[in-house]
């Protein structure tokens, strides 16, 4: 409380840094009750008077539509004005902004210049969302050693984004050599700051070794955290009886949670119990319209290079050509 006395003192006497840090506090209510009117108020007043750190954090608001009406092109402005005074932080979301065409047109090669000038000040987040411009090919030419060599230094600086992400290269042999063992020790260092992406894969890669229990209890809570393919995993688990006593409905159950946010090999897996009658009554003209909706979709490379989803596509086309004959 008695910070929360001292900067609003210094920022009713205009200092800008002030103003913003005292906007924090009534953002996230520390030290006092949280108050999204005076939190806008101080990010504005802050931003005002050229705190670039209050630009950034105003520009979250408009690009998020947090407690203000949404202004992506607002945002921008304010992440171009903090880059150009050297905030890294305002390098790093004015490149996002860029990449994705977030409020501006869509521009990944001038994005990666603003990833590559933050990461000359030792921004660990830019060298990751470098480190993802090189992986997919965004901005520049795809390169996997580079793409490792950015994730690592992210890593060594503690973004656990990085560290999932530079363990999948290292499981695949993508970049570098390929080597599980240290795979899995950056997963684990990963999921230790609660990524569910890196719980996840771990769980894929113990699967793959045999160790069900430990696969098994890594997707029950990567499920718990909202990650669509763990009902997949879960599911496999349960449908075929692996480390797990075997049950369909729940299999099922499992694959219909996993369709409802989106996952394809949930979807896959959906129209195989309804067409079969796995775990749930058959029904083959729900089967083939969900079969039909998929297929007619235009999946990107990320979504068809996740684990066992071309496989998954594979046995949908198979089985909807089993099931029109049976129509």
């Amino acid at each position: 409380a008695k910070a929360v006395e001292w900067l609003r003192t210094a920022a009713l006497q205009g200092e800008p840094s002030s103003q913003t840090a005292l906007a924090r506090h009534y953002e996230f209510g520390i030290g006092t009750e949280q108050d999204k009117d005076l939190a806008v108020r101080w990010y504005e007043k802050a931003a005002q008077g050229g705190d670039p750190d209050g630009m950034c954090c105003l520009g979250w608001l408009k690009q998020s539509g947090k407690w203000v009406d949404p202004d992506p092109a607002g945002a921008v402005e304010l992440y171009r004005k903090a880059a150009q005074m050297g905030s890294l932080r305002g390098m790093v979301q004015l490149g996002d902004c860029l990449m994705e065409g977030i409020g501006v047109s869509a521009d990944p090669e001038t994005a990666v210049e603003w990833y590559k000038k933050a990461t000359g000040e030792g921004d660990r987040e830019a060298m990751f969302s470098l480190g993802l411009s090189y992986e997919l090919g965004q901005g520049v030419e795809q390169d996997y050693t580079q793409a490792a060599h950015w994730y690592e230094s992210s890593a060594q600086l503690g973004s656990a984004a990085a560290m999932n992400n530079l363990a999948e290269l290292l499981a695949k042999g993508r970049g570098v050599p390929q080597d599980l063992d240290k795979a899995m020790e950056w997963y684990q260092k990963s999921a230790d700051q609660g990524n569910v992406y890196a719980l996840y894969n771990m769980g894929w890669y113990l699967e793959q070794a045999g160790e069900l229990d430990r696969a098994i209890d890594c997707y029950e809570k990567a499920k718990d955290q909202g990650m669509d393919s763990a009902y997949w995993s879960l599911g496999r688990m349960y449908e075929e009886g692996r480390g797990i006593e075997q049950n369909l409905e729940q299999a099922y159950t499992l694959y219909r949670e996993g369709a409802k946010q989106g996952n394809v090999n949930c979807i896959c897996r959906l129209v195989r119990c309804l067409s079969q009658g796995l775990g749930t009554q058959q029904d083959l003209p729900r089967a083939l319209k969900l079969a039909a909706e998929l297929m007619a979709e235009d999946l990107p490379s990320q979504v068809l290079d996740n684990y066992g989803c071309r496989e998954e596509l594979e046995m949908l086309r198979a089985l909807i050509n089993h099931m029109v004959i049976q129509t």
